[in-house]
């Protein structure tokens, strides 16, 4: 039977599409009680394998652009082995991401399409809220739906962590999910709730600086609104800054801003982004533009720290040299692509570019391609559902008001505008 789309919102939100949406959106969570030992589990792609078999007839032409993804991950995949010294585990975790990044993608957008734009939304919205909730209530109650993840980055200085497995990663999750629900229709205050839930409740460092961001490039573009937007979130900053010194964002901004170089030097986690972001790059040119096998960032890594005058913290890092990923999604195509890097990026873009907000788009996924977020990650794949999703939206809200205009059902002066091929 050829599924149906959906092209009007329902009273309660379909059962198909909250339980989908549930696991999309928790992907540090072992459900089964069984994981791997990395902060993404796979039951994310599992389930988007399900959703694109049981809603395969939806496909249009228009999401050629992200089976391109998935083909270029073939290619890479083929690659990799070639360059590989042995075959292993390694090599396929390490290539996990790129298989996983189109199929989620073409989960969330056969979502959508399935169950109707406005009902997808408000399920975002739901997930939202439950993510910022539950990391309100930690505040108090730290241990608080703590459970079924490998791992959890916990201490007195740090934020909440919600559903994830380290603050930056729910902070994360809160601007990626905000600026979905804005591109699909949502209120743009959206988005400075998730800045002020990943200052004051996250307490996020990098989270704030993308929160900043997205911001500049989302918030309304009237110069007054984004300037009340932006002071808020600045004025957020500092009363954490002030009242809770102890804190890690708090003694994480004050060395940003008045002693750079130390803060480098006496933390480890600082200097680890740093490193995986400008290493890849120097490996690239020492490689001469070719790309290098994933096994070979251990190597890599020890030679480039061993030649450098680096930081204490740098130095610390170093003793973790055994680690095969990348914290960067640019240092990990840099430096596993070499030069073909190019043509991956080209393929983002070419996903972000159905959107009529293609700009900021691409300034916000290449901003959080710097650290913290992985190809392997829904809320990213999200983001890029979001912008194919982008013009359909508009589609079914125009239709939406023009049939009840007519007097119509909403499904007759929807539906067929939603069934053509951009």
């Amino acid at each position: 039977m050829k599924p149906e789309i959906a092209s009007e919102a329902t009273r309660s939100i379909p059962v198909g599409l909250l339980a989908a949406g549930l696991v999309l959106t928790t992907p540090y969570i072992m459900w089964l009680g069984v994981g791997t030992q990395s902060d993404v589990q796979p039951y994310p792609l599992v389930v988007s394998i399900l959703v694109i078999g049981l809603n395969f007839r939806l496909l249009r032409r228009s999401d050629r652009a992200v089976g391109a993804l998935f083909v270029a991950a073939l290619f890479i995949s083929a690659l990799q082995v070639i360059l590989a010294s042995s075959a292993s585990g390694i090599i396929l975790r390490g290539l996990y991401g790129y298989l996983a990044i189109a199929p989620l993608t073409l989960a969330w957008i056969l979502l959508a399409r399935r169950y109707g734009i406005q009902n997808f939304r408000r399920a975002l919205e739901v997930f939202f809220w439950t993510w910022l909730a539950i990391g309100v209530v930690q505040l108090f109650a730290p241990s608080f739906a703590t459970f079924g993840r490998e791992k959890l980055i916990m201490s007195a200085g740090r934020g909440s962590l919600s559903l994830a497995t380290e603050p930056a990663y729910f902070a994360f999750a809160l601007i990626l999910l905000a600026i979905a629900i804005a591109l699909l229709g949502g209120s743009s205050r959206i988005l400075l709730v998730a800045t002020l839930g990943t200052v004051l409740v996250a307490r996020s460092g990098v989270g704030s600086i993308y929160a900043l961001v997205t911001l500049l490039c989302f918030y309304p573009t009237s110069l007054p609104k984004k300037l009340i937007g932006i002071l808020t979130a600045i004025g957020g900053l500092t009363f954490m800054v002030i009242s809770a010194p102890q804190l890690r964002l708090s003694w994480t901004l004050r060395g940003l801003t008045t002693d750079p170089t130390g803060l480098v030097n006496r933390d480890v986690s600082v200097a680890a982004r740093l490193v995986d972001i400008v290493y890849p790059v120097r490996a690239l040119f020492e490689n001469r533009g070719l790309p290098h096998a994933i096994d070979e960032w251990p190597s890599v890594l020890a030679d480039l720290i061993g030649r450098t005058n680096l930081s204490v913290a740098a130095a610390d890092y170093s003793g973790a040299v055994s680690r095969y990923s990348i914290l960067s999604v640019h240092g990990q195509l840099l430096f596993q692509l070499g030069i073909l890097a190019i043509v991956y990026y080209a393929l983002i873009l070419r996903v972000l570019r159905a959107s009529k907000h293609f700009v900021g788009l691409a300034i916000i996924v290449f901003t959080v391609f710097f650290n913290g977020v992985t190809l392997n990650s829904p809320f990213l794949a999200l983001v890029l559902a979001a912008a194919t999703l982008d013009v359909e939206g508009g589609s079914e809200r125009t239709g939406a008001m023009q049939s009840r205009r007519a007097g119509t059902r909403p499904s007759e002066g929807v539906g067929p505008a939603l069934r053509g091929s951009r």
